[in-house]
């Protein structure tokens, strides 16, 4: 019985981590005078959307997330339906391409939009998160 348990358990955790779905944005470089990277996400569906992580990583930082200033969509967040949220991060590598990349339960209903800005808030480029 025992094993029976155990393997039922096994197996549960296997459905809910099989539903996980990544997203990202292709990379973007605005230039030397990039300065912040902002990860928007919109919950356009009927149902919430669970936030696992939302990273944003550069070119520059062999493959491992950069320091964010704010960040509001990680960690077990549950994004409502008609709901968004961001991260955000002050980018110390002007001279390379950042992306995004978030962990989600469900990506059916998300949208997403992946901006470089200027010191001055100017957008110099984005890119679509799908």
């Amino acid at each position: 019985m025992r094993n029976f348990i155990v393997a039922a358990t096994i197996i549960a955790g296997m459905g809910t981590a099989a539903h996980a779905a990544e997203v990202g944005s292709a990379p973007a470089y605005g230039g030397s005078s990039q300065d912040a990277v902002v990860c928007y996400y919109s919950n356009v569906g009927n149902t919430p959307i669970t936030f696992t992580s939302s990273v944003i990583m550069s070119e520059a930082n062999a493959g491992t997330p950069i320091a964010e200033v704010s960040e509001f969509c990680s960690n077990g967040i549950v994004l409502p339906a008609g709901q968004r949220c961001r991260t955000v991060s002050v980018s110390s590598i002007a001279n390379a391409a950042h992306w995004c990349k978030a962990t989600v339960s469900n990506k059916a209903g998300l949208r997403g939009r992946m901006e470089v800005r200027s010191s001055g808030g100017a957008v110099l480029t984005s890119q679509v998160v799908q």
